[in-house]
């Protein structure tokens, strides 16, 4: 009888124990998206109890700065006041693709899944440099067909995919046409030209 009665004691206490703990989730805004290297990272962050209300059961906020491998860069931990923590990171970065991984002094211990992660770019002071150049026939175009014309689009020696050009038609000083277009996986853009009419028999396409 007394094991029995020490056993439902054990299991009464493990039971208040797991309806005790306070579950808490983080979420991180920052000053921007897109940073420059040496930039300084502000942020602000706020804790939510389960029912999405601000927690005040954290006094310490944590921020885990990684790159894109999983690699940890550094590791801060902020005060939590009125379930709001402030806070800044200097970005000593190489350009690339960085997450921020905010988590609560009661999510310690949890997987990295509950943590609050956000994607935040850091890129080169240099300006990029991107040659245009026709790589199709020298165009003619004729305005009951449509005119296709190739554009690749390199940097240095690399053929940049997924880059958007866009592009202006004119004539004699006048703008006639504006449009848009993207290069593929071969760094090429293709720029179609129709239902258009110009004012003489040479005209310009400016990309």
């Amino acid at each position: 009888m007394k094991n029995r009665y020490f056993i439902l004691t054990i299991l009464l206490l493990l039971t208040h124990f797991s309806y005790a703990q306070v579950i808490e989730k983080s979420y991180v805004t920052t000053d921007r998206e897109i940073y420059t290297q040496n930039d300084t990272l502000w942020f602000k962050g706020y804790v939510f109890n389960q029912y999405n209300l601000l927690s005040d059961q954290s006094i310490a906020f944590h921020v885990i700065l990684s790159d894109q491998s999983g690699n940890k860069i550094s590791t801060t931990s902020w005060p939590i006041v009125n379930a709001m923590a402030h806070g800044n990171l200097s970005l000593t970065l190489g350009e690339g693709k960085y997450y921020l991984h905010a988590y609560s002094g009661q999510m310690a211990g949890s997987s990295i899944e509950q943590a609050f992660r956000k994607e935040i770019h850091v890129r080169s002071t240099q300006a990029d440099e991107v040659s245009l150049k026709r790589v199709s026939d020298r165009p003619v175009y004729k305005p009951s067909e449509k005119l296709s014309i190739d554009i690749s689009a390199q940097s240095g020696t690399v053929l940049e995919e997924n880059l958007r050009l866009d592009y202006e038609v004119w004539d004699n000083n006048q703008l006639i046409k504006t449009g848009r277009a993207k290069t593929n996986d071969q760094g090429i853009a293709e720029v179609e030209l129709e239902k258009i009419t110009p004012l003489g028999k040479n005209f310009h396409l400016l990309l």
